[in-house]
């Protein structure tokens, strides 16, 4: 198998010791069904292609896009419902953005319809300075070091943005490195989650374009100096909204902090927004008074908005204080499918 995918894939997805282990893992797997089940044992190209169909399906970040490339193109009916968009039951498209109110000082207002709700935020811009030099393409650190204060109803001006910015910057970058040098080396056999974890790390540490989902585990557990938000992030459900532009389709993905609660007495416990949207992410705060506050999320989640969730809970955050990194059995470990996963003795494939 492992030579086959050698060939069969180009000299950059060749060379991912992630992406070869993932495949022949998946097509060992696929093999292993068909004898379980009775069924003609499939060719190592129908075992490769069932591997990419899953990989793909399944949303994995560090996987769809390389196995994206060896699926067949849609056919031309997917194709043309694809070109139609994607509508809300009032025939508009699932996400609009509106044009931006620019305010002298401070920060352009955005509001967004996402679905049947109204959502306010601001465009907090894309760049952090750090000891005297500007990085570009970090809206998501920008957006994510000011939810607090959009929860808050505040009104941004560029210095407090840039502020905020930095020191944000600065505790994930920290927390990077700390948790990079705990967890050593990465094995040659890894998990999906795992691939993850590392690529946002690294991403942090050299200040590249970043996921947004890297909330999953950078911002909580920080030590004093090192906090930026007012509302702790351990009792925070991070919302974030995803989609490409007007017309496509809308991901969510939702990341809840290990001291969140939806009960009236864990009064800290908050909710916040994060769009991306036309490859730009900007926070966002609920003006529809159904989707406010943690009640209104969890009407959201359960009932009303029917797109794809998936929700997933810390489980590998360096902690300061403790030295060291912790894992947290999650209720959904986002995008991991159990049959990858062992038991007991953590999640290598």
């Amino acid at each position: 198998m492992h030579e086959y995918i050698v060939a069969r894939a180009d000299s950059d997805d060749a060379n991912s010791d992630h992406f070869v282990a993932y495949t022949v893992r998946a097509m060992q797997l696929e093999a292993t069904a068909a004898e379980c089940e009775g069924r003609a044992s499939p060719t190592v190209a129908d075992a490769f292609q069932s591997a990419m169909r899953l990989a793909v399906t399944r949303g994995y970040r560090t996987l769809s896009v390389r196995a994206a490339k060896y699926l067949p193109p849609a056919s031309a009916a997917a194709a043309e419902l694809r070109a139609s968009g994607n509508r809300s039951s009032f025939g508009r498209p699932l996400v609009v953005m509106y044009p931006p109110q620019h305010r002298s000082g401070g920060a352009p207002r955005v509001v967004f319809d996402i679905v049947d709700g109204r959502f306010e935020g601001y465009d907090t811009g894309s760049d952090i300075t750090l000891d005297g030099v500007t990085h570009d393409d970090q809206c998501a650190f920008v957006a994510q070091s000011v939810l607090d204060l959009v929860v808050d109803g505040a009104e941004l001006d560029w210095a407090t943005v840039a502020e905020r910015a930095a020191r944000a910057a600065r505790a994930f970058i920290s927390q990077a490195k700390a948790a990079s040098k705990f967890a050593g080396l990465p094995s040659s056999r890894s998990t999906v989650a795992e691939a993850e974890w590392r690529q946002d790390i690294d991403d942090a540490i050299n200040m590249t374009e970043h996921d947004a989902r890297g909330a999953t585990w950078l911002g909580r557990a920080l030590p004093a100096e090192l906090e930026f938000s007012s509302r702790p992030w351990a009792f925070m459900r991070l919302v974030i909204v995803i989609a490409r532009s007007a017309g496509y389709g809308v991901y969510t993905f939702v990341i809840v902090g290990e001291s969140w609660r939806d009960t009236p007495e864990c009064d800290k416990s908050w909710t916040a927004f994060q769009v991306l949207f036309c490859r730009h992410s900007m926070p966002l705060r609920p003006l529809t008074p159904r989707w406010r506050g943690n009640a209104g999320m969890t009407t959201a989640h359960r009932q009303e908005w029917r797109w794809p969730f998936s929700a997933s809970h810390p489980f590998f955050v360096y902690d300061f204080a403790e030295k060291r990194a912790w894992r947290r059995k999650c209720r959904e470990e986002a995008q991991t499918p159990s049959r990858f996963l062992r038991k007991k003795g953590g999640s290598r494939m």
